[in-house]
């Protein structure tokens, strides 16, 4: 399975939708649509059906937009900058 970016560009705002796997080749995608912006805000949504690396949630938290959203509550308080580096499943989430 691979990834999808929607984009979504204004003049003020370029809003790029995330599906399928995110890995390192879809992270590299995004950075490329992200450089795209120009000076306009950007934000980023992550469908909830996506399958996520873990091994890029900290490259995700570190993504240089205004608004970097997950449609999933779950992976919502991964990529929260407060939560721990590792994300951990619990009770609600079984």
């Amino acid at each position: 399975m691979t990834h999808r970016l929607d984009l979504l560009e204004t003049a003020a705002e370029l809003r790029v939708r995330v599906q399928g796997v995110v890995d390192s080749a879809a992270l590299g995608s995004l950075r490329a649509a992200v450089a795209q912006a120009r000076g306009r805000r950007t934000v980023v949504v992550i469908d909830a059906s996506c399958d996520i690396d873990l091994g890029v949630i900290d490259e995700l938290r570190g993504l240089e937009v205004a608004e970097l959203r997950a449609e999933s509550p779950y992976l919502a308080r991964w990529l929260d900058e407060s939560a721990a580096t590792t994300p951990k499943e619990d009770e609600h989430d079984r």
